[in-house]
């Protein structure tokens, strides 16, 4: 149009008339004008008919933009909440994963404990037993300690894996502990829990309490029982959830309050008390069911009936969203009692390592008392020997003056008298070594006899404390059973099974010994009097072994443990060598004395064959 509008301006320039110079005349250039005037409008009008039409196309065109752009701020909007939505979900998902990984690194670390304390009892019982230069000096007070730390440990594990058989067992010694540790968790008067239920009633809806009393009640049932129910909510959940997968072309009715409570309740209705592993893991997936499902039923309450911006991630329906995270959730959990399983076949290998490395202990315990004992022994024989053989040299000194002063001369009348004091001095010599000998003897015995009461009383009191001590043992047949999986052995080992005749198969883990109430038979004590018989094929006296009496006290435990066994075993092979060694020294002390007696007897006839010579000779 502008190109018209300016041509037209030149053409109206060129009109010149012919006087001016130009080519046209007056009435040719007013036909001219009024054409180019006609022209003109005609530019105007189709200029203005164009930019009529402009604006109706930008105005459409505006509208269109606008309608795209309000379509992608609501498609953007919905896909930012659905966005956001998926982080929430991925945050609960991956903070539930950050506890039960921390919940596994504890009990990892328990374990590691436990296995750090059996090693340094191992060592410490193989340094005392086995003594060398490379190895740490011990004591049995450490060893005492240690073990009554792994005994505690045992029953903290135990009791935080939850696979004790009886808690009942568990010693009144180390309760108080455990208590204050949260593991041992008081009961609730049947008074308190109705009072939680009525409350719980008031606030619930009816239909909601009774789904909540139907679910109390099962939680009222065993554990299995309630494992079992749970199992059977998550298949009919799944089930529904892929029925309903299947038949989304067809009217699915609305999830009732009750079928909703029972989702939420999957991992239980209230919090688990408990302090143990599965407790523990079975509040973070509760925790998470909670959080996830309530956060998804306001999302997909304010979803409406729009579909998900993200497919692959989220589900159109809130059923179809929440049976997938309780399947995720489900398989945590699975995943966490298998490893849970694993951890009790561990804790069986320790405690079966436990027990056996405490079968060392009494031997280490009697060792050390036998040798105290024994040692005593050796002291008493040591002082006899010693204040026998000073006496003894004395004596024998004072028989060599008495015979040095006998003289030939004094078997004459006027040397009676000389020769009656030389005997009353040697026979005075010869009965306060004999008086002396059977004192010395009777003393020696006596204090013997003390000890030897205090020996056997102390053995006696030794092994009660130990089998009572070794009666806190938590052994691997207390703890529950699990199945253990099945390990594919190498070609080499099913060889060599084939060939020593066993079974190719793992068979099932047996006791080490026979589980029951324990009967221990008390130790037999040695008699007060130790008498003298006389032997009538030897025709000597000599000191009889100590005559047997009643046994100490036997003892009832309430089960029977490895330790135990060995504890009677060297209390009595400590008996028995103390016995050995105190019939050697009775025999030393009556053979000693035997001996000076009969070398007393030959040098009373040698005196008195003396005497008699020398009277002989007065009267010749």
């Amino acid at each position: 149009m502008r190109y018209l509008r300016q041509a037209n301006v030149k053409f109206r320039k060129s009109f010149k008339t012919f006087s001016e110079g130009g080519n046209f005349s007056r009435e040719e250039i007013e036909i001219y004008r009024k054409k180019l005037e006609k022209t003109m409008l005609q530019i105007d009008k189709a200029e203005t008919t164009i930019l009529n039409e402009l604006e109706k196309v930008e105005k459409k065109q505006l509208e269109e933009a606008t309608k795209i752009m309000n379509q992608f701020q609501e498609r953007f909007k919905n896909h930012l909440t659905d966005l956001k939505f998926i982080e929430l979900t991925n945050r609960w998902i991956s903070e539930t994963q950050v506890k039960i990984k921390a919940e596994v690194a504890i009990n990892n670390q328990n374990a590691q404990i436990l296995k750090t304390l059996i090693g340094a009892y191992q060592v410490k019982m193989d340094s005392i037993l086995n003594p060398n230069l490379d190895k740490p000096l011990a004591t049995s007070d450490e060893i005492r300690e240690l073990f009554h730390q792994i005994v505690l440990n045992t029953y903290e594990r135990a009791l935080y894996l939850q696979c004790l058989n009886n808690e009942l067992a568990i010693p009144a010694s180390i309760i108080n502990n455990l208590k204050d540790k949260g593991l041992i968790v008081e009961k609730v008067s049947c008074a308190d829990l109705f009072d939680d239920v009525c409350s719980h009633q008031k606030l619930q809806t009816q239909t909601v309490a009774g789904a909540s009393s139907a679910i109390r009640s099962l939680g009222k049932k065993p554990k299995e029982n309630d494992k079992n129910h749970r199992l059977s909510i998550i298949e009919s959940s799944i089930e529904e959830g892929t029925t309903t997968a299947s038949r989304r072309d067809r009217p699915s009715r609305a999830r009732t309050r009750d079928e909703i409570y029972r989702i939420y309740c999957v991992f239980g209705e209230k919090k688990h008390p408990g302090q143990d592993f599965l407790s523990k893991i079975l509040n973070i997936l509760r925790e998470s069911t909670e959080g996830l499902l309530t956060h998804s039923e306001m999302f997909y309450r304010d979803k409406g009936n729009r579909p998900v911006t993200r497919p692959q991630a989220l589900r159109e329906k809130f059923d179809e969203f929440a049976y997938s995270m309780i399947e995720k959730l489900k398989n945590y959990e699975e995943q966490c009692r298998t490893y849970h399983e694993s951890s009790i076949n561990e804790f069986r290998f320790m405690l079966e390592l436990f027990e056996r490395t405490s079968s060392l202990m009494p031997k280490i315990e009697f060792n050390e008392q036998t040798f105290q004992s024994e040692k005593v022994l050796i002291e008493f024989k040591q002082q006899f020997d010693t204040i026998i053989d000073k006496e003894l040299n004395q004596s024998n000194c004072e028989k060599q003056t008495n015979l040095q002063q006998l003289r030939p001369t004094y078997g004459a009348p006027a040397k009676k008298s000389f020769l009656q004091a030389i005997d009353n001095q040697e026979k005075l010599r010869q009965e306060n070594i004999q008086k002396l000998i059977s004192q010395l003897r009777s003393t020696t015995i006596q204090n013997i006899q003390a000890n030897t009461q205090e020996v056997t009383q102390s053995l006696a009191t030794n092994a009660e404390r130990l089998l009572i001590l070794f009666d806190e043992i938590l052994t691997a047949d207390e703890i529950t059973r699990t199945k253990l999986p099945l390990v594919k052995q190498s070609l080499s080992e099913l060889i060599k099974r084939q060939q020593a005749g066993r079974s190719l198969e793992d068979s099932e883990p047996t006791p080490l010994i026979e589980r029951k109430q324990g009967h221990w038979p008390g130790l037999t004590l040695i008699d007060d009097q130790l008498n003298r018989e006389r032997e009538s094929i030897k025709s000597k006296k000599r000191l009889s072994v100590a005559s047997l009496r009643e046994k100490s006290a036997s003892i009832v435990t309430q089960k029977t443990t490895l330790p135990q066994i060995e504890t009677i075993a060297h209390r009595n092979q400590a008996y028995q060598s103390y016995k050995e060694v105190l019939t050697q020294l009775l025999a030393h002390i009556e053979g000693k004395c035997s001996t000076t007696i009969v070398d007393l007897e030959r040098d009373r006839s040698y005196w008195n064959s003396l005497i008699e010579n020398l009277q002989q000779l007065r009267i010749t």
